[in-house]
């Protein structure tokens, strides 16, 4: 509990320095030869990671650290100067001409005339529409209410001004069809698909699934209790004590979402709360080793990378939809979005037999590093950046 308040309040400090110091922008990031090479790219997406050593434990934090360098040097590979903002950075000002325009921010503001001639404006997407992921999220805290009269502060609700594509070429977004589809409404250019990917580098022996782990559960998110779906699993597995979930995150930052479910978080016998867990530790292998299956039932998501982890070191995966994470034959996608579907999926997939997880597990293991690899991301961004900035050649 100590260790998770130390690192709540050294966010907050972070936030508060950031705010007041604002964020590094990296001119020539791919540090190209502005004699050799004319045209130029704007990438505004996460700038620190730039100033990161390549050994700094600060990019397996989150997958977006390292995807904004490869995303970079994929565009300094197809010839580009690259400049880099942060998407949080409202004081950045462009001193150049680009000819390409990636931006993470929906709305750019006064930026926008900067960009004007721009001739590629694309959009990166790494989450749902946030007119559908808000309407998602205050559907989860009204059902909330009404099944536990607790009513909460929402969170992780977005700004919806999207004046960005409005003049926006293409979106590329991570994530799979049933994201896409929530861009479809008004925008009909293209969009690209592209999956995100575990660290291959925190490498793990796949989980061996036995007798005494087969009904163990692990929740393994970051904030926004209400929107991963959380409080459904503290709902569902007190009913059930033959099971078991761990539950690893920061959940341990909303104070009303704790008061509210604090029976069932700090003195249910099969719920085990650990809080905020480092990949690097002997903890996180101990509470891989003991558990079968890593459970997301999230109502509005891009594509977790927390559970494409916990899948690399073998738990097979239950997930909404809206996770974003095509499941196909080697997890379980949830068909309703409900707690009592959720139930009945968490009741199905304990009565498999040891064997049957096993299949699903190898299955699992090849499609990752098939699709969900940090390989398959840089041919995937490459191939579509190579297509869509054909049209500045033609």
């Amino acid at each position: 509990m100590l260790k998770s308040n130390l690192k709540i309040v050294k966010a907050m400090l972070f936030n508060l320095y950031r705010k007041a110091a604002g964020y590094p922008v990296c001119i020539n990031a791919n540090k190209a030869d502005s004699n050799q090479l004319r045209k130029r790219a704007l990438l505004i997406y996460l700038s620190q990671p730039f100033k990161f050593k390549q050994s700094d434990r600060r990019f397996y934090l989150h997958q977006n650290y390292k995807q904004s360098i490869q995303i970079a040097n994929i565009l300094g590979d197809l010839g580009f100067i690259v400049d880099v903002a942060d998407f949080r950075d409202l004081r950045f000002k462009p001193t150049h001409y680009y000819d390409i325009l990636i931006s993470h921010r929906l709305n750019l503001n006064t930026l926008e005339q900067h960009f004007r001639r721009t001739k590629l404006k694309i959009y990166l997407a790494t989450g749902m529409n946030p007119v559908f992921q808000n309407k998602y999220i205050k559907d989860r805290y009204r059902l909330l209410e009404q099944r536990r009269q607790c009513s909460l502060k929402q969170i992780r609700l977005c700004d919806t001004n999207m004046s960005f594509l409005k003049n926006a070429n293409a979106i590329v977004m991570i994530g799979n069809k049933v994201i896409a589809d929530s861009w479809k409404n008004g925008f009909t250019k293209d969009i690209y698909l592209i999956n995100n990917y575990c660290f291959s580098d925190i490498a793990i022996s796949p989980h061996i699934i036995s007798t005494t782990t087969k009904n163990n559960f692990l929740y393994f998110a970051s904030s926004g209790n209400v929107l991963k779906g959380l409080d459904w699993l503290l709902e569902i597995f007190p009913r059930h004590p033959e099971l078991h979930l761990t539950i690893c995150g920061d959940f341990l930052k909303e104070d009303d979402f704790l008061k509210c479910y604090s029976k069932e978080l700090f003195a249910t016998r099969n719920i085990n709360p650990i809080g905020w867990v480092n990949l690097f530790s002997n903890s996180y292998k101990k509470i891989i080793a003991n558990n079968t299956f890593i459970i997301h039932p999230s109502c509005a998501e891009g594509q977790p990378g927390s559970v494409l982890q916990c899948m690399q070191a073998g738990l097979i995966p239950i997930v909404t939809k809206n996770c974003g994470i095509d499941t196909e034959d080697f997890g379980f996608t949830l068909n309703e979005d409900s707690l009592e579907e959720l139930e009945k999926l968490i009741k199905r997939v304990t009565n498999l037999s040891i064997l049957e997880l096993q299949e699903l597990q190898q299955k699992m293991l090849i499609a990752l590093k098939i699709k969900f690899s940090e390989s398959a991301f840089i041919v995937n961004w490459t191939n579509i950046l190579t297509i869509i900035t054909k049209a500045l050649h033609d």
